[in-house]
């Protein structure tokens, strides 16, 4: 029921659209009070809401379906709110059942041009969050079963990961289903979705008790008389009936097993309908109806076929029955100076400061939880930092008059800067902002604020002053009120942000080009965006933090039996820490688990920042930042990332070899890696990891450490070691130990 966002540019301002599905086990209330109580932040900054209804039922009564859907109004009071449904195997949006949506957006949803964009935006979010995109590197290609080169290839059965991608294409199926009572697949890989299809179309169709066969041929058509033997019998198992066979394609970009396939079934049953659906098509080149053009749109990969692959160029073939690349290729990447070098000017700046913190959440003004920041960029702190303090005064000197309203979020970093601001306004222009603390300038906004806002005039300029800017939702929402017909601000707007942490540096130029946008005001009058630091982060919430997944394991230790009193003991405080410290100042020099009074230090020179008094938190922050950055890089081969099947993985040396020195730095790349970044596809290799994560553990030094390499075998992030009895009795004489051996043993079960 995980809702999937995405934005929609409309040529000015981009919209918010959340999309979720209300499945048949639960009623529209249980998934509205999910996504409120799961999803806050979705809530917040949610313009436009789409429910799907269960796509095994065809809603007749939609006004009937519309007055179920309170609930939605209730927990999403600002967003225009739509039903995605079908009727008689006809699918439609239904208009805003929301009348206190800020803006309606009725028109350009329920049109026809939307429908399609959201169906190809959903089954593109499915390519690719399941990773059935698979590219090459600069020096690979594929050769595929067509016989041609290609640098990208679609792997279309990959999407099959869970019941709601089945359900999915299953519902966008629906308009070519009607009088069906046949499904072949030109592929086995995509079986799952043909027969979950076939299900769901007999519960859908009850009332006309249709019953849809199901079959699939076994390879690639390639036009061969063999071939098209082999299709003649499966073809005829799904033609027992008088209604129509569905021929569904998983991918299409020339059309030359389509064609092949056209032709002799055409051939075969000259009389019976037959229809040619593809779920994706790669190019224009083809006539077929699909449900997803992957192509034609900005970013789309390119699957033209390569002619004549360069000298030098590594193939690795692609199997013509299962689809599946016949060989992986490993490569490995390793912390360096260049990776660390975009971000080092931040953490040299504010290291020891604790201006970075770990697993902390963040509140408003009246102490109501806004989100959980498993990084934490403390701009209170960062305020004691001279430097920043004055670059932040000196925004007052760019302006040439005191701005008319400085607003900012209502919390305590937001009342400090302005506080600082309008003193130094007061002394330069001696003239003070009025300064209004509000979440987004929404309809909770009071009447006096709303007149203040509506009484200037577009010469007047206003500030909007946040102290971190990680998605940008929250600006967006301050330039969508301003620009609403109930505040018609028509001046010049100037955001001024203390740190910009944005996931990448595109992501942080699209968002600064969509907040200057200023409708028919030359560049110098646009709005200005300024953030006095920038540094890009992972954004790891409750779910991806590693110390809140540290949480669970020690819960799950805690509940089974067998565990030792002393070891118990261990748990428990570090748990208590864990469950406390979230809500306070988050974790500083305490977030490698180690027990050893002399805690793992940087030593001079570091790869990572200068400081040798960096807190673990600012270490484990530019760690973190140094492999997201690897991440983001051009796919040239060494971009991090574990992209099937040429998986690019953090160095061995990196995390467990002596190419650091520092343990603490060590310890840190595991901590802020994913487990799909470490864990080696090579048997071998992953033998060699096992064999160095026991030399570890087993030299005296790493007795303070074991509970920390204890959790990262629990999380899979390092392979659990084969120990002697001997070794084993070493570990199981001490509390940390019996930790680190139950983990091996959990592991290794």
């Amino acid at each position: 029921m995980d809702p999937i966002i995405f934005e929609r540019s409309n040529g000015e301002q981009p919209i918010n659209v959340t999309f979720v599905d209300c499945p048949n086990f639960l009623e529209y209330s249980d998934v509205a009070e999910q996504l409120y109580s799961s999803y806050a932040r979705i809530t917040e900054s949610t313009d436009v809401l789409i429910v799907r209804a269960p796509v095994d039922r065809s809603i007749n009564d939609i006004d009937l379906e519309l007055d179920n859907m309170q609930p939605f109004s209730n927990r999403f009071p600002r967003a225009s709110i739509h039903l995605l449904s079908s009727s008689d195997f006809s699918i439609s949006i239904s208009k805003n059942c929301n009348a206190n949506a800020i803006r309606d957006f009725c028109d350009e949803v329920t049109s026809a041009d939307f429908v399609e964009w959201l169906r190809e935006s959903e089954l593109r979010y499915y390519a690719v969050r399941s990773s059935a995109l698979l590219s090459t590197p600069d020096n690979f290609s594929f050769h595929i079963p067509s016989g041609r080169c290609v640098r990208n290839f679609l792997r279309v059965g990959s999407i099959q990961l869970e019941r709601r991608t089945l359900d999915a294409v299953f519902f966008w199926l629906l308009p070519f289903l009607r009088n069906c009572d046949g499904i072949l697949t030109e592929t086995w890989s995509i079986s799952s979705i043909a027969l979950n299809a076939a299900r769901l179309l007999e519960r859908y169709a009850a009332n006309i008790n249709v019953r849809c066969r199901v079959d699939m041929l076994s390879t690639y058509h390639d036009g061969s008389a063999l071939l098209d033997q082999q299709m003649e019998v499966p073809f005829q198992r799904v033609c027992v009936g008088n209604g129509a066979v569905v021929v569904l394609i998983s991918a299409v970009m020339t059309g030359r097993s389509l064609s092949n396939l056209q032709e002799y079934l055409t051939k075969l049953y000259p009389h019976k309908e037959v229809r040619f659906v593809a779920i994706y098509k790669l190019s224009d080149s083809v006539q077929i109806d699909a449900l997803c053009n992957f192509f034609g749109y900005a970013g789309a990969p390119n699957f033209e076929y390569i002619d004549r692959p360069p000298l030098g160029t590594h193939v690795v073939t692609v199997d013509s029955k299962t689809y599946f690349p016949l060989a992986v290729k490993e490569n490995s990447v390793g912390l360096s100076p260049s990776c660390s070098k975009p971000n080092r000017p931040f953490f040299d700046k504010f290291a020891g400061t604790k201006a970075l913190t770990l697993h902390r959440d963040s509140f408003d003004s009246f102490n109501l939880l806004f989100r959980h920041h498993g990084i934490y960029v403390d701009v209170e702190a960062m305020l004691n930092v001279p430097s920043f303090r004055a670059s932040l005064l000196d925004l007052a000197a760019s302006l040439s008059e005191s701005p008319a309203l400085l607003i900012t979020p209502p919390h305590n970093a937001g009342d400090l800067m302005a506080r600082l601001l309008t003193a130094e306004f007061k002394s330069r222009y001696d003239k003070e902002p009025r300064v209004l603390s509000h979440p987004d300038l929404g309809p909770s906004l009071d009447a006096e604020s709303r007149a203040l806002i509506r009484s200037l005039d577009e010469n007047q300029a206003l500030v909007i002053l946040d102290d971190v800017s990680v998605t940008g939702k929250r600006l967006s929402r301050y330039q969508l009120h301003l620009r609403s017909q109930e505040l018609d601000f028509k001046g010049r707007i100037h955001y001024w942000i203390g740190v910009a942490r944005p996931e990448s540096q595109r992501q942080w130029a699209d968002r600064v080009m969509h907040l200057s946008y200023r409708i028919g005001y030359p560049k110098p009058e646009q709005h200005s965006v300024v953030s006095l630091e920038t540094v890009t982060l992972p954004d790891w919430t409750h779910k991806t933090c590693p110390w809140c997944v540290e949480i669970q394991h020690l819960g799950r230790i805690i509940d089974e039996a067998g565990i030792q009193s002393g070891t118990e003991r261990l748990i428990k405080d570090r748990l208590r820490l864990l469950m406390s410290v979230h809500e306070a100042e988050g974790l500083s020099n305490d977030a490698i688990w180690c027990l050893s009074e002399e805690r793992p230090k940087l030593t001079p020179n570091s790869l990572i920042m200068d400081d040798t008094n960096a807190l673990e938190s600012d270490v484990i922050s530019a760690v973190a930042a140094a492999l997201h950055h690897l991440r983001s890089i051009p796919n040239t081969g060494n971009r991090l990332g574990s992209a099937y099947p040429f998986p690019t993985l953090v160095g061995i040396d990196d995390h467990l070899g002596q190419k650091f020195n520092d343990m603490l730095l060590r310890l840190a790349i595991i901590r802020s890696s994913q487990r799909k970044e470490l864990t080696r596809w090579d048997d071998s290799e992953e033998e060699r990891r096992r064999e160095r994560v026991r030399e570890l553990l087993l030299l005296p030094e790493a007795v303070g450490i074991w509970p920390e390499l204890a959790l990262n075998i629990l999380d899979r992030k390092l392979p659990p070691p084969v120990l002697s009895e001997h070794e084993q009795g070493i570990l199981s004489s001490h509390p940390a130990g019996g930790l680190l051996w139950w983990a091996i043993q959990s592991i290794s079960k």
